[in-house]
């Protein structure tokens, strides 16, 4: 019955009862007529699990009737037979036990508040092995606190209740997936129509269950789904009047009345619009994907309106920054359906991303790397693919002062690492900048230690203030260890991974000599030596001279 790592509790339960143990995970078996209900939202509550026939839970308390606080969801299932298991549980479990420590009668109002307090939302106890039947104090501890309490009879394996948990949940996030996608393929089949915004902002207010507002620059309303009220319509204006100010895209979430609002600009330049969607509770993960991709796709309509062909072309640009700033898991889906409508591609990965200090100087369309090409504060920015993830549109020779240098990410298959490798290649690209070089690559810095990603002065300036309390030293005995010996302590002490003999025969000092001089170091720096992180941080110190 290994329900999760994070308790100790499981480990004695092998030891404690394992004829029993034995015989629930031999059990397992029974798990083969557990059934999901496929698609749509499956999240499990306490009433819904005690209520699959499968299992043959019971409630605990008297009679049939599910308890009122049943219907929270829950996240995940644990096990422990501690008294006080709330260390190692985070809210929204279901907790397993078979009182393997409680006898009885004892007094189960500390335990059952603590489960409460922590947010647990279920109790299982586990009947036939240490008690015949669930504790009447525990039942009635759990009635009076409110929380939810079933019987697991012996027949039934703990683990079979985790499973049922892990595959509901694991259900539910393929489920929202699936939805995000399918919303994204119909918000793109909407903005294609003769009709296309109107019918994206109807669609986006449809799949978020709220309010959707398009307004002009002005705070006008161009379309909105359902009807505006007069005052809500003044806060839009006022709020859109704050935001047209500021140049490239912006945003704002804030709350009206009962609502929470979220505000964003769609485009730039002429004909710069903003998308305004409400609703009762703030947007989930999953409903901010589908809003940034109808603010895409509204922005592809409104520039190809305006005709605007500076920069990079915006289908593929637009689809880049939606890539690069927040993906889905369905992102490559919706991607490749997005740009499959303009007559465009995503590249075959895995892609590498890459990025350039300075615009091209003979336009836009000389980059004609295999990828995407798009724009971030004002420099190229590429996601190339496997035919073209080691190459790099450089034109110009070593020594021209108007090449552009570029910073390469690594590469990914996974859309959701791509905010990551947009980091990497502005890394890459900040070494390419002291080091000189046209073309770095994140790969070949992995290797070279933190040194390469830090400038010089500055890693050699945290090294100074960090080992200065050592280093100016001066004590009040001759005798006594200055500061130049404390970091020669130091040194050799890290050098050998803390073991006092060999540190203390390399520097010929008895090793509770050593000792003292580490105890000194520790109160000179305010920081435990136990601390791995301390010891690194002082090794890569001394290692850029900060001793002096």
């Amino acid at each position: 019955m290994v329900l999760s790592l994070r308790s100790v509790s499981h480990r004695l339960r092998l030891i404690e009862c394992g004829r029993y143990c034995q015989i629930w995970r031999a059990q397992t078996l029974r798990l083969d007529n557990l059934a999901l209900v496929p698609g749509g939202a499956v999240t499990l509550s306490v009433v819904d699990l005690v209520g699959r026939p499968a299992l043959g839970l019971r409630w605990a308390t008297a009679g049939t009737t599910p308890p009122e606080r049943g219907g929270r969801p829950v996240t995940w299932v644990h096990t422990s037979e501690l008294d006080d298991p709330t260390p190692f549980l985070a809210g929204g479990e279901v907790l397993l036990t078979t009182g393997l420590t409680r006898a009885p009668d004892d007094d189960a109002t500390n335990y059952v508040d603590r489960l409460v307090a922590v947010g647990v939302v279920g109790l299982g106890f586990g009947t036939g092995l240490n008690h015949a039947t669930v504790p009447p104090a525990l039942v009635r501890a759990a009635a009076a606190a409110g929380l939810p309490l079933f019987e697991v009879p012996r027949a039934t394996p703990f683990i079979a209740i985790s499973r049922a948990v892990s595959r509901a949940i694991a259900a539910d996030e393929y489920a929202a997936v699936q939805r995000t996608f399918t919303a994204q393929q119909a918000l793109t089949r909407a903005a294609q129509s003769d009709t296309g915004v109107r019918r994206v902002v109807r669609l986006l207010a449809r799949q978020v269950a709220g309010s959707v507002v398009l307004l002009d620059a002005d705070g006008a309303v161009l379309e909105t789904a359902p009807a505006l009220s007069p005052a809500r319509a003044g806060v839009l204006r006022t709020e859109v009047r704050g935001l047209r100010g500021h140049a490239g895209a912006v945003g704002v979430a804030f709350a009206a009345g009962t609502d929470s609002i979220s505000l964003q600009s769609v485009g730039g330049g002429r004909g710069r619009t903003f998308l305004a969607v409400a609703r009762g509770v703030p947007l989930t993960p999953d409903d901010r994907h589908l809003v940034n991709a109808a603010v895409l796709l509204l922005t592809i309509r409104q520039e190809r309106a305006t005709g605007s062909t500076d920069g990079p072309e915006r289908v593929p640009a637009a689809v880049l920054a939606r890539l690069l700033d927040d993906p889905a898991p369905s992102a490559r889906e919706w991607a490749e359906s997005v740009l499959a409508a303009s007559g465009a591609a995503l590249p075959v990965p895995p892609w590498t991303v890459a990025v350039a200090d300075r615009p091209p100087s003979t336009g836009w369309a000389d980059l004609g790397a295999d990828g995407l090409v798009g724009e971030r504060h004002g420099r190229p920015v590429l996601l190339l693919g496997a035919a073209g993830g080691r190459t790099v549109p450089v034109r110009s020779g070593a020594g021209d002062q108007g090449a552009a240098r570029w910073g390469l990410s690594r590469a990914t298959s996974d859309p959701t690492a791509l905010p990551g490798a947009v980091r990497e290649a502005d890394e890459a690209l900040a070494v390419g900048h002291r080091t000189g070089a046209a073309v770095t690559r994140f790969d070949d810095l992995v290797g070279t230690g933190w040194s390469a990603l830090v400038p010089p002065d500055r890693a050699a300036a945290w090294a100074a203030g960090l080992l200065a309390p050592i280093r100016d030293h001066r004590p009040a005995a001759v005798t006594a260890p200055d500061g130049a010996e404390l970091l020669r302590s130091l040194r050799a002490w890290l050098l050998h991974h803390g073991q006092w003999d060999p540190a203390a025969a390399d520097l010929g000092v008895h090793r509770h000599t050593l000792r003292k001089r580490i105890v000194l170091i520790e109160g000179l720096l305010g920081r435990s030596l136990e601390a791995p992180g301390v010891r690194a941080e002082l090794w890569l110190a001394l290692a850029q001279g900060g001793g002096g």
